[in-house]
This record gives C-alpha cells, sequence and structure tokens, in this order.
C-alpha cells in the first residue's frame, strides 16, 4: 500500500454529531455514527487507493502544564441542554468505533497526546518511507502538515487542500507560514491567546513580507524597522507567547516519547457484522445500497 489515509476521529465524530436531523432508534441517539459512517464512506470512496486509518483523542497533559488556560473555555456556560448533548456524543463514541471493526478500519488513540499529534508523526513517518498521505479532517491545524506528498481533505464541506492552492485556500504561502501564523494570531477554539492587535490579515501580511516571525523579530531587534506601531511592539514584547504557542501548535515537534503508548484495534471486514449493525441501527439508507457502500472497504481489506 502505497498511499495512507488518517482520519481525524473526535473531529468528524463531533461535526457527525450536529449535522442533519436528530437521530434515534429505542431513545438512543445515533446521529453520530450515521453520519460518521457517510463521511468516511466519501473519503474512501474518494480516495480508493489509500488505506484508512483512524486516529482518537487521548490526554495531552504536557499542554495544559505548558499552559493551564489551554482549552479552558470548553466547559463554560454549561447548560443542562448542552450537558445532555454532550452526554449523547459520548455515547455514541464506542459504537463508533465498534462499527467501523466491522469495516476493516484500523484505529490508534494515544494515551498522552491528540489525534492531532499522532497525525504529525504517522505523516513524517509514512512520507519517510516514500508514501502519499491524504488528512482527512475538519481541523485546520492539519494543514500545517500538507507538503508534496500530503494532501488535507475536509468531507463535511467537501474542500481539499495541497501546496499548489495552500496560497489561495490558506492566506499564507507555505505550511510553515501557516503554523507561525497560527502562533501569531492564537486559537480560540483551544483558548490560546494570540499577540494582541494580529489577526489573520495581519499575521499573513508580515509572514508574506519578512518570510518568518524569526526574521521579522531579528529586523526589529536590529532596529531595522524605525516605527514598528503597537501590533509588532506587542509581539517584541510578548514573543515568549508566540514561542509558547508555536510550541503547542507544533504537530511535527510534539514530544514523540509520550506518543509510545497507545491503544490500537485491528479491524476485520466482516459484512454480515456490518449489516446487522445497520438493520439494528435502523440504517436503512445504507442497508438499501450496502453492497455499494461496503466495496471499497472489501476490497482495501483484502489488499
Amino acid at each position: 500500500m502505497k498511499s495512507m489515509m488518517f482520519i481525524d476521529g473526535n473531529n468528524l465524530a463531533r461535526a457527525s454529531h450536529h449535522a442533519g436531523t436528530p437521530l434515534s432508534v429505542g431513545g438512543f441517539p445515533t446521529q453520530a455514527i450515521y453520519h460518521f459512517l457517510q463521511m468516511l464512506s466519501t473519503a474512501v470512496s474518494r480516495f480508493p487507493h489509500s488505506k484508512p486509518m483512524i486516529l482518537w483523542d487521548g490526554r495531552a497533559q504536557w499542554r495544559y502544564d505548558e499552559y493551564p488556560l489551554y482549552k479552558a473555555n470548553r466547559d463554560k456556560d454549561s447548560t443542562p441542554e448542552k450537558e445532555k448533548d454532550e452526554a449523547d456524543f459520548k455515547l455514541q463514541l464506542p459504537r463508533i468505533q465498534e462499527v467501523v471493526q466491522h469495516l476493516g478500519v484500523y484505529q490508534i488513540k494515544p494515551l498522552h497526546g491528540e489525534a492531532d499529534d499522532l497525525a504529525g508523526l504517522l505523516t513524517e513517518s509514512a512520507v519517510a518511507r516514500g508514501m502519499h498521505v491524504q488528512l482527512v479532517s475538519a481541523d485546520k491545524d492539519w494543514l500545517q502538515l500538507v507538503g508534496e506528498q500530503v494532501e488535507w481533505f475536509d468531507p463535511i464541506r467537501d474542500r481539499h487542500c495541497n501546496l499548489t492552492n495552500f496560497l489561495d485556500f490558506t492566506g499564507y504561502e507555505s505550511p510553515a507560514a501557516f503554523l507561525q501564523g497560527k502562533a501569531l494570531v492564537g486559537d480560540t477554539s483551544d483558548n490560546i491567546e494570540g499577540i494582541e492587535g494580529i489577526g489573520a490579515g495581519t499575521a499573513s501580511k508580515l509572514l508574506a513580507e519578512y518570510g518568518s516571525v524569526d526574521a521579522l523579530l531579528s529586523a526589529l531587534d536590529a532596529g531595522e524597522i524605525k516605527k514598528p506601531g503597537k501590533r509588532l511592539q506587542a509581539l517584541m514584547d510578548n514573543r515568549a507567547d508566540y514561542f509558547r504557542n508555536l510550541k503547542l501548535m507544533d504537530l511535527r515537534k510534539y514530544p514523540r516519547e509520550l506518543l509510545a503508548e497507545r491503544v490500537t484495534t485491528q479491524g476485520a471486514y466482516d459484512y454480515d457484522q456490518f449489516a446487522r449493525f445497520c438493520q439494528d441501527h435502523l440504517f436503512m439508507s445504507i442497508l438499501s445500497k450496502l453492497a455499494e457502500y461496503t466495496q471499497p472497504f472489501a476490497r482495501l481489506s483484502a489488499v
């Protein structure tokens, strides 16, 4: 197999949970399971020669130790409705992990890292072995991993990114500049504060002009920029925050030893078990075209 597909499990499962009309069977929520299967089918059909592997999130404790405010906004403004929704989502995760086993899909969960970190490690390893990599996620953080042999695909919005359209898609000339831009701007979804006054537009312009934040800081320190203004002065004064953000966000420099402990599940393709699962959960649209749905997984499992 010369091509791998790394799938962002939690990211797509959460999106699936909020996709379309809520579904349930016997009072058990099933919309995350159903829509996850649809997204998985979309990705496997689009890249039929890429062997799929689903990456799940563990807990990257070192990030919380490095930055105690990391993801502190996740439980903010909790309501009974939000708590019920989260509980319904978590109920479905084991069943998603069960059903994809019947499709023969391999799954990995690092105990001390996130799917993002594992994607960085596995992508680097696959590329080193001459493989092509498809990254399947709606999370733009994975765009920093794009390269000559690596493409990003979002099955939710049916959009893709590679080196050819990287500038148009991200506003940055390279994955390295994209990562540095994120470190400047911060990440509200993870509660990571950026440099005051620097938004995405400013960050992309600065990186286009100076090439890198290191070069920009060198120019500032050397006095080559005569009137830096409030934004660049904020960068000079708070450069430690930028480098902290870079450390938190860089998926290529995650402490590799923390990814050694993993839970791995080797799927075994089983048409009958998959059909039974769909029957039990009343996934009639999948059952109506079961042979067509399962064919790509059967072929990949035979390789």
